[in-house]
């Protein structure tokens, strides 16, 4: 329900789209000086109507608001028709806004936005709190909004003051508010580590708090921008993750939903036999470099998605040079065992053996180079496009197979080419001088044998020690 409540007041408003990144400071234009246009502007020589004043925001853009009137619009209103359309919207509310103004006795914006299909919200700076028509949870029936509403509502709000943050002050308590948060995302991370559920990465965190208190006495329109930026990527992430709304039990069990889980079940078993005996252990490797590379731990921001992509980055040119050294191991086995081939008195099982090691070299050689070219080529799509998989579509097992693929298919040309020399200990044979077929001397399959073992036994044995202390 809570997610379709949500899906259906996005797809409703452009204001939903978060606009984040630094941005410096640009004083509210006066009324004195705002209808006189900059030459060049794509309304210079236009006048603002009487009684509206224009606003810059520290992104670039500008807005409209009418203090009188507590009206406020993205709308350029120097285009008289766009004004016309302002006031026939609004005169469509007169008795809305004359009994709500009363009720709830507190500041009161609306906010005109014909672009998102709904016109008018209400904006009340005293609850923070932004309502769309009937306006709900206001004045009389302010608390009948759900718990999903109240965030949503809140949400909206935020967003609301982050790109309008020129005309109006910030509610009283706010910054703190800010502050609290962040402090509170701090102990989080650190204490709960990676099960925290943390709108901001820690870094980001830290940086946040810098810059807030940076700018703790001044009243200006950045710092605006920056608290209710914090206090929007809360109320989203409190919306999202059901935040403060459930017992532990609950929230616990909504938290491992949020992130994909290990299959069950008989795709368990079969994922087991896959990763243990087809693919021989390999990609368990993988699994928690990944999980750590695209972690879905705190951060859910631009900024965390920012360090994300640096520790991915990191890790798939790690990966990118291991696929390289396998490449240069499978075109030295691809000569060894096509010289192999041309041996006299070769078996028909070692012959066969040796043509699939052929082949698994070719492929792991194939696909390390496509791999490998895929990730050079498309580095800052593939960021995206694996943490996308991994956390929903995937998981990390999913991702840790494909990585995996060369080396295992590899490791498998190496163990074919071992089983078909073995073999041809055991069963090859030589030809005389009158070209009669002697079979090797038993002697010689004993002897490939033994040094077959004596190599892979113990290093089987390290292997499996180190795997289980793991």
């Amino acid at each position: 329900m809570a997610a379709e409540l949500r899906t259906k007041s996005r797809t409703q408003k452009l204001f939903w789209q978060n606009r984040e990144g630094e941005a410096g400071h640009l004083p509210t234009l006066s009324p004195d000086i705002a209808p006189a246009q900059p030459r060049g502007s794509p309304r210079f020589g236009s006048t603002l109507p009487a009684g509206w004043v224009i606003h810059a925001h520290p992104n670039g853009w500008v807005y409209f608001s009418c203090p009188a009137r507590s009206l406020v619009t993205d709308l350029d209103i120097r285009d008289h028709a766009m004004l016309r359309l302002v006031e026939q919207r609004v005169q469509g509310y007169p008795n809305t806004f004359g009994v709500l103004s009363q009720a709830t006795n507190s500041p009161i914006d609306w906010f005109i936005d014909m672009e998102t299909g709904v016109e008018i919200y209400c904006v009340d700076h005293s609850r923070k709190r932004m309502a769309l028509p009937p306006f709900k949870g206001l004045a009389s029936d302010a608390r009948d909004l759900t718990w999903n509403e109240e965030k949503l509502s809140k949400e909206r709000y935020w967003n609301y003051f982050k790109n309008h943050p020129s005309h109006h002050p910030l509610p009283d308590g706010a910054a703190y508010l800010a502050l609290l948060a962040l402090r509170s995302n701090c102990v989080g991370s650190l204490v709960y580590a990676d099960n925290s559920l943390d709108p901001f990465a820690p870094q980001e965190c830290q940086r946040l708090i810098e810059l807030l208190d940076s700018l703790s006495n001044d009243d200006t329109t950045p710092k605006n921008v920056l608290v209710s930026y914090i206090l929007e990527r809360v109320a989203a992430h409190t919306f999202d993750t059901g935040f403060g709304g459930h017992a532990r039990a609950a929230f616990e069990d909504r938290k491992t939903h949020l992130s994909p889980t290990e299959p069950r079940g008989l795709k368990k078993w079969f994922m087991y036999f896959c990763i243990y005996i087809v693919f021989l252990g390999v990609p368990n490797s993988y699994i928690q470099p990944i999980q750590e590379a695209l972690r879905t731990g705190a951060g859910v921001g631009a900024y965390a998605e920012q360090l994300k992509g640096e520790i991915w980055e990191s890790y798939a040119q790690r990966v990118v040079e291991e696929w390289g050294d396998f490449i240069l191991v499978a075109t030295v086995l691809l000569s060894a065992t096509g010289s192999f081939l041309a041996v006299p008195g070769l078996p028909s099982l070692a012959r066969i053996t040796t043509l699939i090691s052929v082949l698994c070299a070719l492929e792991s050689i194939i696909i390390g180079m496509y791999l490998i070219w895929r990730h050079q080529a498309y580095k800052e799509q593939l960021k995206s496009t694996y943490h996308l998989n991994v956390e929903r579509k995937y998981g990390p097992y999913g991702i840790a197979f494909l990585f995996s693929v060369p080396f295992v298919l590899l490791v498998w040309a190496i163990g074919t080419f071992a089983f078909s020399v073995v073999t041809y200990a055991f069963h090859g044979f030589t030809e005389t001088a009158a070209g009669v077929q002697v079979p090797f001397d038993p002697a010689t399959g004993y002897t490939a044998m033994a040094v077959h073992i004596l190599f892979n036994i113990p290093f089987a044995v390290v292997l499996l020690r180190m795997g289980n202390t793991r």
